[in-house]
């Protein structure tokens, strides 16, 4: 399942079985803030987290949405990617 934004809760939400993903969001005008991204404890480990950030990211994208990135997970999700991080100007090379 894929990335959705849910206006009720201003959550971007990965779908899952069990447990929850998502990351807030505040609305600051032109720019969506991405302060928090939370994946509950019995999803760890099980790549939901890196999911939710690359599929999150991709629905930005088609929305054409811009954000700021300061929750510090997301940071490094997108400097991992070049694409990413000049999309949400940070600086690439965040490493595995």
């Amino acid at each position: 399942m894929d990335v959705y934004f849910d206006a009720v809760t201003s959550r971007l939400i990965l779908p899952v079985g069990h447990g929850h993903a998502f990351i807030d969001v505040v609305d600051d005008g032109d720019i969506w803030v991405l302060p928090h991204a939370e994946v509950s404890p019995d999803l760890r480990g099980s790549g939901a987290a890196k999911k939710l950030a690359i599929g999150a990211f991709a629905l930005l994208e088609q929305m054409g949405r811009r954000a700021r990135l300061t929750c510090p997970f997301l940071v490094k999700m997108a400097a991992r990617d070049a694409h990413w991080a000049r999309y949400f100007g940070v600086a690439a090379g965040g490493g595995a």
